[in-house]
């Protein structure tokens, strides 16, 4: 295996977290089926799930409690913000409301024990991701070791082929599940020893495994060769060359920890990162969870799929990449449980329409767990809608936008419609509200060190949520030009925009996270939840008044308080913000405390060295991973409707490369740049019709340029 190309993830080293080796694993998958390759030389650890493995998941019936809503309203008004605080959850509580979240299953283990006397030699293991397949490679005594393994689309399974230019002796122990069907193939003789298939003198061994039905005795290659071009297709033409070469991954963050990683690295997560998104859901399966297709055992934290900001992260590249089909499956799990959201809204709230609950699961849609931050928060609903009419902008699917999301759309409206009240002045004002997760500081003990804690996260009139509504809105009355929408409706939803109160800022110049007076801001904060008309919203951009506000929001956020997911999305922020420089060294940060040596990601640091909070556990949360391939487009392309921006907010580390195939709404782009020699060329594809303006990096010297399009046509530029 040649461990020198760009496209390769590789290490010199095998999984190496002490009683969790799935950490550090590499993963395999086709949406559906996932695996893990552990890569011991002494016993190969092979781990396999399956997206709808799922277990001791149970909704309570919801109570009709919905007078708690006055109560704090009440509360709320007289500034009693403590006794607010958990009024809704106490009348659940009392009600005997109770909901079990589900958790993934633990995966099932295929395990290889290898009898060998000799120390391994020359290890080497990766992945390649331009055929999606993980490999291992050394040296024991006078033979040489190759295994390969990979998930095949074309008939979901998963296979691993272990060869040798000496003989094997080798003990398969097989896991107990009716859903699982293994064949071993090999040229070695077979014995059954106490419930274990020993093989002796084996050349080579073939493991296929299948979920839910029998699988083929047929060969490796055979297999591989029949998926490669499914996988292709899956992973389409969306590229990067940022100057990656072919360095081991402990090489790069090596470099990460000594000083500042090298671009290579970026490339490489963006690269890895997307593999693993398309590995990890597909349609007719689930939304990429925050473990993906890979929990390594039962009953992890916050493996839910969590939408106060995780579910959105995982999800912000896709429609950039060339990955907006893969939003459908996201659309579709939210569609499927809109009756126990609008049962949600009646019963909690008194309002028509649907709430979303944070935390969901295949088996799970009411809220949970019953907690203040969770119960209270109101914008799980518009900020998905985000990403739903995100879908529909970048592929034009008027079908899916008529069944699901245009009804997903309204029925959040309705909701926020109800839920709003109407000051003495005849302005909006939104109480109860959450800023994830945050308390106002005006609730804060000097001493407080826990930044995971929910003091008082229930108060009123936050900044996310006032966005949020008001993009929504905004979006329902654009659509209205498209689709047959009531007049009324959208009558009334400008009159609602009319009134929403203006954003404001704080005594330190910074955009307020909660609009009232007597709430003061937190910065110790992992959340940058008041940050979202800047990011992920589209609303606060370069001129604006407020632009600069959301700057010295950003840059007051301690270091401290971060999680690697709070990196990745403070790394967004700065490129909308045009500073790439600081974009870049939020990656560089998260790559020193919170990224793996598989390129898997953690939600903080385990070695107390500064660079995010600390917890005494240390979660996989691939939503960082994803949020920092985002947070790499975010500093290359910036485009909407109206406007293609190119190299927006490019660091100096990146001064030369190119981008292939990749999206903006209506339209594809490629393009190339070479700062120093002060070259770019860009060729822009029409998909469905462009009329743009397009905006060429400073340094180039060139002035804005109009291009109008269409469908099948392009243009070029050339500087």
């Amino acid at each position: 295996m040649d461990s020198r190309k760009a496209d390769q993830i590789w290490m010199k080293k095998p999984a190496g977290w002490a009683g969790e080796l799935w950490r550090e694993s590499l993963p395999l998958g086709n949406g559906l089926t996932g695996a893990l390759l552990s890569g011991g030389a002494g016993v190969e650890h092979f781990f396999l799930n399956r997206y709808d493995r799922w277990e001791h998941g149970s909704d309570g019936e919801i109570p009709d409690v919905h007078d708690a809503l006055a109560r704090a309203r009440a509360l709320i008004k007289e500034g009693r913000y403590k006794e607010a605080n958990a009024v809704t959850c106490a009348a659940l509580a009392e009600r005997g409301y109770r909901v079990e979240l589900a958790t993934p299953m633990a995966p099932l283990e295929i395990a290889l024990r290898f009898d060998s006397q000799e120390p391994f030699r020359h290890y080497r293991r990766g992945l390649n991701l331009s055929t999606g397949e993980a490999w291992v490679e050394f040296d024991q005594g006078e033979d040489h070791i190759r295994r390969r393994a990979f998930v095949s689309r074309q008939d979901d399974a998963a296979a691993l082929d272990v060869r040798s230019t000496g003989s094997m002796q080798v003990q398969i122990d097989l896991p107990e599940d009716a859903r699982l069907h293994v064949r071993i193939l090999t040229d070695g003789s077979r014995q059954e020893i106490e419930g274990h298939l020993r093989l002796e003198n084996a050349s080579f061994v073939t493991v296929l495994a299948r979920f839910d039905g029998d699988i083929e005795e047929e060969s490796y290659d055979r297999l591989f060769a029949r998926n490669l071009d499914a996988y292709r297709d899956a992973m389409g033409q969306a590229e990067i060359d940022l100057g990656g070469g072919g360095h081991d991954t402990g090489y790069l963050l090596d470099m990460a920890q000594e000083e500042e990683a090298p671009a290579e690295l970026y490339e490489k997560l963006w690269r890895f990162g997307r593999y693993l998104f398309i590995s990890g859901t597909a349609e007719g399966g689930c939304p990429f969870p925050l473990y993906g297709l890979w929990p390594g055992q039962a009953n992890l934290p916050w493996c839910q799929n969590v939408a106060n900001e995780n579910v959105q992260m995982i999800y912000w590249h896709a429609p950039v990449n060339g990955c907006a089909d893969l939003i459908r499956p996201l659309i579709h799990y939210y569609f499927g449980k809109m009756d126990v959201f609008r049962q949600a809204a009646r019963r909690i709230f008194g309002c028509r329409g649907i709430f979303v609950s944070v935390y969901t699961t295949p088996q799970n849609s009411a809220p949970a767990p019953n907690v203040p931050v969770i119960v209270n928060y109101i914008g799980a609903a518009g900020w998905l809608c985000r990403h739903f009419y995100d879908y529909y902008r970048y592929t034009g699917d008027r079908e899916l936008m008529e069944k699901e999301i245009l009804p997903f759309m309204l029925e959040s409206a309705a909701f926020y419609g109800d839920y709003i009240t109407w000051d003495e002045n005849g302005q909006a004002a939104l109480s109860p509200s959450v800023s994830p997760e945050n308390t106002p500081g005006s609730f804060m003990p000097r001493d407080f060190r826990e930044n995971m804690g929910h003091i008082n996260p229930v108060v009123r009139n936050s900044t996310m949520d006032f966005a949020i509504v008001k993009e929504l809105f905004t979006s329902l009355v654009r659509l209205s030009d498209d689709f047959p929408l009531d007049e009324g409706l959208v009558d009334t939803w400008r009159s609602m925009l009319s009134r929403l109160p203006e954003y404001q800022v704080n005594g330190d110049g910074a955009l307020k996270e909660w609009m009232s007076p007597d709430l003061s801001d937190n910065y110790a904060h992992r959340h940058l939840s008041h940050l979202y008309p800047l990011f992920p919203g589209e609303e606060i951009h370069s001129g604006h008044p407020l632009f600069s506000a959301c700057e010295r929001a950003v840059d007051l956020r301690r270091l401290g308080a971060a999680s690697g997911w709070a990196l990745a999305h403070q790394s967004a922020i700065y490129a909308r913000l045009g500073r790439g420089d600081q974009a870049l060294k939020c990656l560089n940060i998260m790559a020193k405390g919170c990224l793996l040596p598989n390129l898997f990601t953690l939600h903080n640091d385990w070695r107390d060295m500064g660079v995010t909070l600390r917890i005494d556990m240390f979660p996989v949360q691939l939503d960082a991973l994803l949020g920092a391939v985002n947070a790499i487009q975010e500093m290359l392309l910036r485009a909407d409707e109206n406007e293609i921006r190119f190299l927006p907010a490019c660091p100096a580390a990146f001064d030369r490369g190119s981008v292939a195939c990749w999206r903006v709404p209506g339209g594809e782009v490629s393009f190339s740049w070479d700062e120093g020699n002060k070259t770019f060329r860009a060729c822009i594809r029409a998909l469905r019709g462009l009329d743009v303006s397009v905006i060429l990096p400073g340094w180039t010297g060139e002035d804005t340029r109009r291009v109008t399009l269409k469908r099948g046509e392009e243009t070029t530029i050339d500087i």
